[in-house]
């Protein structure tokens, strides 16, 4: 069985500035290779540095710079069906919530990973072709996909009750951590003075990602 995974949200150029889900996607791939072996998984993407840093799977470049995230949304609708036909993929996996909208029937199951609808409950913050390509693309492609990885179970609820889709095509899985946690604690020396309760949020700090309700 060839898997395929759409990386070209994967960079390790220096001057690109890695997101969320280029952060997830690269910890899929670490993981992934001792689980089930990389023999067979196919990496679609544009910078050929992550054939560097995941020499053991197949590295499928792309020829157009998908940086730019109108050339990435051309690549993703109007190209990448054809690469993954013409690599004879199975299972192609998109880790951000869209997959190519045409044909609707393919000859190879898709798997999307949806981490939010943000731009289904904070439209404020997207403008533009952007809200309306998202929320758009999100729905179709949440339709056609074979199967849809949540990555709460909050996530699945918004899934269900915004998309509309059956709870028995999501599955949960939560997003691990790559944290190096020292032995000894005591080497740590912070010049910050933590009241005995607070909350540690880790990722970009934008309202979209609900930081006033904390």
């Amino acid at each position: 069985m060839k898997i395929g995974v759409n990386v070209h949200l994967l960079s390790f150029s220096a001057d690109y500035r890695q997101t969320g889900i280029g952060l997830y996607i690269e910890n899929l791939l670490k993981h992934l290779a001792p689980m089930i072996g990389s023999e067979d998984i196919n990496l679609l993407g544009y910078d050929r540095n992550i054939k560097k840093h995941f020499n053991s799977y197949n590295f499928i470049p792309s020829n157009i710079d998908t940086t730019s995230p109108i050339k990435r949304i051309f690549w993703e609708q109007l190209v990448s069906h054809n690469v993954v036909c013409k690599e004879n993929i199975d299972i192609y996996h998109c880790p951000m919530h869209v997959i190519p909208i045409l044909p609707k029937k393919k000859p190879y199951k898709t798997v999307i990973t949806v981490h939010d609808l943000a731009n289904f409950k904070f439209p404020q913050f997207y403008k533009g072709f952007k809200q309306k390509y998202l929320t758009t693309l999100t729905r179709l492609s949440a339709q056609l996909a074979d199967r849809i990885i949540a990555v709460s179970e909050n996530t699945k609820k918004d899934i269900i009750e915004i998309l509309n889709i059956p709870e028995s095509k999501i599955d949960v899985v939560y997003n691990g951590n790559n944290l190096q946690i020292p032995k000894d604690l005591d080497i740590i020396h912070l010049d910050i003075e933590f009241p005995k309760q607070y909350i540690l949020f880790v990722g970009t700090f934008t309202k979209k990602k609900g930081i006033d309700f904390l």
